[in-house]
């Protein structure tokens, strides 16, 4: 975690705008690396305490441990897929500044509220701003790489927010849990609020604060999410990669994973770090699959060779008569990490094109909320299939859901289709 805080440090510096470059779209680009690293920690620190603290909230409040901590899930997805069309249109209206200003304070009220609030459905309110703050700040961050980037550079410029969101989540499951057993939970969420307010401070000076949209870019307007709805070629990909591969990621990795592994007699401490492995996986893999894509131009194939390496992993758990469960689970660890890799920027890449030349917001926006629609099932099926089938078959049912995603992606024409804006 120390390296990779360090190495985006190195990077703010490096790209710093005293700094010489040719090309001055994506040095401001890369001066979006530390803001956005920072706005994400301060997420991400918290994700690995805020259940316990969730859950010890609501006992206290006469709430079942199930219910105190699940609710607090549940709320901040419906209000991060509630605000995301609100992002990106004010993100086109008011400015990436503004809008990602707006989210900054946001979080920071949020994670305020928590340090600070006595009792449990207060805490969900505050749970409320930051989910709704994260929608906005990254959001206008994406927003602007469109902006900043053509098609040559497009895909590497999205790799930096996937880059973003994986390093700040492996430093945020270190040092998350350190910090708490030092400082206590509610230190560590005004460290949160700390960390976005300085993510804002960051970002407003350096390049992109003065960086506007181009003129030619039309408004965010809601109507502008019908055509995409209609377009066969982005709901294949939709359907067959966007969905499923937040199915597998909520489903198998965030849900399944922890409670298979305790059940091998892993320790927490050893979950915690099954997990990051993905995250490192991701983080190694996602660079070099986004300069390939740009080179190559088919983001199309690492989309769905990318899926169909996270189905195979995910199958592995056919083979648990052979193979010992956690060794089957690891497998599906590496794999899912990999194929996100391969296809989490040129996924991006795919759904800006199909804008075309019309403004490429509402493809962001209806894939942001689309996502979150394969995050809010991918836990539900898990525990649905868990009730009647054991860990090695659930797995291996998300790994068919994933498979099939990615058959139902490559089956489609290569060609490009464009959505009127």
């Amino acid at each position: 975690a120390t390296l990779l805080a360090f190495r985006e440090l190195l990077a703010a510096v490096v790209t710093a705008p005293e700094g010489q470059a040719t090309d001055e779209g994506w040095l401001t680009v890369q001066s979006l690396r530390l803001p956005l690293f920072l706005f994400i920690l301060s997420e991400e620190i918290t994700r690995a305490i805020l259940p316990l603290f969730f859950r010890d909230a609501g006992i206290e409040n006469g709430l079942g441990a199930s219910l105190a901590a699940g609710l607090p899930i549940s709320i901040y997805m419906i209000f991060f897929a509630a605000m995301t069309p609100y992002a990106g249109g004010w993100a086109d209206r008011f400015g990436p500044t503004r809008v990602f200003a707006l989210g900054a304070a946001l979080c920071v009220a949020g994670f305020g509220w928590m340090a600070l609030a006595a009792g449990y459905w207060p805490l969900l309110i505050a749970r409320a701003l930051c989910a709704a703050g994260y929608a906005l700040g990254t959001m206008a961050c994406q927003r602007q790489i469109i902006a900043l980037t053509a098609d040559t550079n497009r895909t590497r410029g999205l790799a930096l927010f996937v880059s973003a969101v994986s390093i700040a989540a492996i430093c945020g499951a270190a040092v998350g849990g350190v910090l708490a057993e030092r400082m206590g939970v509610r230190n560590v969420l005004l460290l949160a609020a700390g960390c976005a307010l300085a993510g804002f401070v960051v970002f407003l000076i350096s390049r992109q604060a003065a960086t506007p949209l181009p003129k030619s870019v039309s408004v965010f307007r809601w109507r502008d999410l019908v055509p995409l709805l209609q377009d066969r070629r982005f709901m294949r990909l939709m359907l067959g990669a966007a969905i499923p591969a937040k199915i597998a990621l909520a489903g198998f990795l965030f849900y399944l994973t922890p409670l298979a592994l305790h059940a091998e007699a892993y320790s927490a401490a050893a979950i915690g770090r099954a997990i990051m492995a993905y995250y490192i996986l991701l983080t190694l893999s996602n660079p070099l699959a986004s300069m390939i894509a740009d080179h190559w131009r088919q983001p199309r194939r690492l989309v769905a060779a990318g899926m169909l390496l996270t189905a195979l992993g995910t199958l592995a758990g056919l083979a648990v008569p052979l193979l010992a469960i956690d060794l089957a689970f690891w497998i599906g660890i590496v794999c899912l990490g990999l194929g996100t890799g391969l296809s989490a920027a040129p996924m991006q890449t795919l759904a800006v094109d199909i804008a075309g030349d019309g403004n490429p917001t509402p493809v962001l926006v209806a894939l942001r909320t689309l996502e979150r629609l394969g995050s809010v099932i991918g836990p539900l099926i898990a525990a649905g299939l868990l009730a009647w089938l054991p860990y090695p078959l659930v797995m291996t049912a998300l790994g068919a859901i994933t498979f099939a995603g990615g058959l139902l992606l490559i089956t489609g024409r290569p060609r490009q289709a464009t959505v009127a804006a």
